[in-house]
């Protein structure tokens, strides 16, 4: 603690009480970046293996168009996004108590749900 009070007072030569706090901040996230820089690489590979379940698709049109093809892609896009809140509508309903999830639970469906929107948006990222 002792050295980031020496940093901010006498290094930057910050006075103002107010402004050492939001330097202190500044240094405290800059140092936790540069701390978790190297493990970003394995943690998101972790992460996709764990999470991704291999070549399962869940949205319905956005396979059969390619992301370069506009006219195509954002006609498949526009009838994905009706799927796709018909998807969120439902499982809003689970949570509610309005309906029962076909499978699962409602959590399930959720996490479902996140899936499904991933892959909408990664189709989306290509598009531009």
């Amino acid at each position: 603690m002792r050295g980031f009070y020496y940093v901010i007072t006498e290094l930057l030569s910050v006075q103002d009480p107010l402004i050492a706090v939001v330097v202190f901040h500044s240094l405290l996230n800059l140092s936790g970046i540069i701390l978790l820089l190297p493990f970003l690489n394995p943690l998101t590979r972790l992460l996709e293996t764990r999470i991704l379940n291999g070549d399962d698709k869940i949205a319905r049109y956005l396979g059969v168009v390619s992301p370069q093809e506009s006219h195509a892609a954002a006609e498949a896009l526009q009838k994905e996004s009706i799927h796709f809140l018909s998807a969120a509508i439902a499982v809003n309903e689970y949570f509610f108590y309005l309906a029962q999830p076909a499978k699962g639970t409602a959590n399930d469906a959720y996490l479902h749900l996140k899936s499904y929107e991933t892959e909408v948006v990664e189709f989306y990222m290509q598009t531009l």
